[in-house]
């Protein structure tokens, strides 16, 4: 893994996941993710599912870190929509 980040006046920074890691991914995006990302989880192939929770996952770490807010943002109040292997948008609950 290589990473090269230059950015003199702005907070950066880099996130690593292992996605070849085993784990229960689906009982974990059940307890953590939006009802509307856990049912499009499970509406995948088994295959395919592994790669998108990471997917889910990374973008939800990467939205409550740049808000700043850590995991008082709770992750099941707001949904990443994926479309043809891109996020195209984020939608929250009232």
């Amino acid at each position: 893994m290589v990473a090269c980040l230059i950015a003199p006046s702005q907070e950066s920074g880099i996130d690593v996941e292992n996605v070849e890691r085993p784990g229960e991914t689906i009982e974990v995006a059940d307890r953590y993710f939006s009802c509307f990302e856990s049912a499009a989880l499970r509406a995948l192939p088994v295959e395919a599912q592994h790669r998108r929770f990471f997917e889910y996952w990374t973008l939800k770490e990467a939205y409550i870190k740049a808000r700043g807010l850590g995991l008082s943002l709770p992750l099941e109040q707001f949904s990443f929509h994926i479309e043809a292997d891109r996020p195209v948008r984020i939608s929250f609950d009232p």
